[in-house]
């Protein structure tokens, strides 16, 4: 029975030696570096052990080096798929072998990076639109190594931004969410912005919110926010966070005039709604309108605007004044109600609005459009002479 287990212990370890030493050897090629040879001889290995641990780590080293020697980055993406799988196979039956795939991973995943912010970092615009494809491929490499790393993301959503493609930049950063990547705040307001953008309000304000529920106090996640409300044309929304922004920063005055601006619109918009509706108007409905026409008149007024001359701030005053004026017209004739009210603050705003069209028409004199509508004020208010005088002006 010994003899026998001796003989058939020489026999296999013959078998296994003739088997050695006439199938081709992988690693020896891959020293000698002739690649295709090296990995056609995994290949084959693998086809008889598809298990095997160590051929699929030596399989992936193969990989990575034949992904390197392609010039053109886009070539090597197949390679490094093929890679991450055979990696990924290796993870998934043993950790011993962890340190080995990182260090392999990252070595590729930084040199992919760091010759793709190299091609961004270019201070030519139209020298990254012209390298686009090859610096989105990069970035596609490295997120092909490392699926979960934020910043390659945004690296590559950058680019595509930076090349004029912002729906492509917004698809980068939903695929990095889709896959479960944690973007933080940082990436996740530039998604936001990016909706923004591009119009999709909706999805921007539902990000704005959901970074000023994680972070309650940040006033630039605020002030996003505001913008989306404000372009999604949701005014009551917009209006109680401007308030709440002016608490936080009472020095910025452009919340101030945004807040204006904002109550002017939910009021016109609910006036036009009352108005198209039919609606009768009681007397204490129009105080109430008149009670928010005087809050925004206060606001412009405590600006200051005259001494700012600011051109789009003094528009924007002279502009609520006069359509303010227009609107109270507009209550009086539907309605019976409070006529000595409408007609005394109708001719209160239009004499406001008369002190912003003159600064402008003072600050920009050769502009036909100011002098129109400071022209148009005074033949409402009756005020001919200084009507005449700009109308002969105009026509000088």
């Amino acid at each position: 029975m010994i003899s026998l287990v001796l003989i058939f212990g020489i026999f296999f370890g013959a078998s296994c030696s003739t088997l050695f030493s006439t199938t081709e050897n992988p690693k020896t090629y891959l020293e000698n570096e002739e690649l295709t040879k090296a990995y056609n001889a995994v290949e084959e290995q693998l086809r008889d052990n598809p298990g095997d641990t160590e051929l699929l780590l030596l399989r992936a080293t193969i990989l990575n080096e034949i992904a390197l020697e392609k010039e053109d980055p886009a070539d090597r993406h197949p390679d490094y798929k093929s890679l991450k799988n055979s990696t990924d196979e290796v993870r998934f039956q043993t950790d011993r072998y962890n340190s080995k795939i990182d260090s392999l991973l990252i070595k590729s995943w930084t040199y992919e990076q760091q010759e793709g912010v190299k091609l961004l970092q270019q201070d030519n615009p139209d020298q990254i639109q012209q390298n686009s494809d090859r610096i989105t491929a990069h970035f596609r490499n490295a997120i092909t190594l490392i699926p979960d790393s934020t910043v390659t993301y945004s690296l590559k959503a950058t680019t595509h931004y930076k090349s004029g493609n912002t729906d492509k930049a917004i698809q980068t950063l939903e695929s990095g969410r889709d896959h479960g990547v944690e973007l933080g705040p940082e990436y996740t307001e530039k998604l936001a912005y990016l909706y923004l953008e591009s119009g999709y309000f909706e999805q921007s304000v539902s990000l704005y919110q959901e970074l000023i529920d994680a972070h309650p106090d940040n006033s630039k996640f605020k002030h996003g926010l505001v913008n989306a409300l404000i372009l999604k044309e949701d005014h009551e929304e917009s209006v109680a966070l401007l308030k709440d922004l002016i608490d936080q920063n009472p020095e910025r005055h452009e919340y101030q005039e945004a807040l204006a601006a904002e109550l002017y619109f939910a009021e016109s918009k609910a006036i036009s709604k009352n108005i198209a509706d039919q609606k009768n108007f009681s007397s204490q409905d129009i105080e109430k309108i008149i009670e928010r026409f005087d809050e925004i008149s206060s606001i412009y007024k405590g600006l200051n605007l005259e001494s700012s001359r600011s051109e789009e701030s003094l528009f924007r005053a002279a502009s609520f004044h006069s359509h303010a004026a227009q609107q109270l017209h507009m209550l009086k004739e539907s309605s019976s109600n409070a006529d000595s009210l409408i007609s005394e603050k109708n001719r209160e705003f239009l004499e406001l609005s008369v002190i912003y069209w003159q600064s402008l028409t003072e600050i920009f004199p050769d502009s036909v459009q100011y002098a129109e509508q400071l022209y148009m004020v005074y033949r409402e208010l009756e005020m001919d002479d200084e009507a005449d005088l700009i109308y002969r002006q105009l026509n000088f």
